[in-house]
């Protein structure tokens, strides 16, 4: 399930982000990227994509755990 999954993810990437771990973060954020790619949410699949360039902060894992929630709000609706 997508969702269960992203959620995972983005927990996990918050440890990457507080631990400095670039080479996990990278592969979190491709991993979600292509989760995202494949279920449709393109938007969110672009911005993973985009933020494998940038430094991982806590204000950018909490913007992708409200895309995750805004993709699951528009599924439901």
């Amino acid at each position: 399930h997508f969702f269960d999954d992203a959620t995972m993810l983005v927990g996990a990437l918050q440890k990457a982000a507080e631990s400095g771990d670039a080479a996990t973060r990278d592969r979190l954020l491709h991993t979600l990227k292509g989760a995202a790619s494949n279920v449709g949410f393109q938007m969110l699949a672009d911005e993973c994509q985009d933020l494998r360039q940038r430094p991982l902060t806590d204000e950018v894992v909490t913007e992708i755990q409200s895309m995750i929630d805004d993709c699951r709000r528009r599924l439901a609706a």
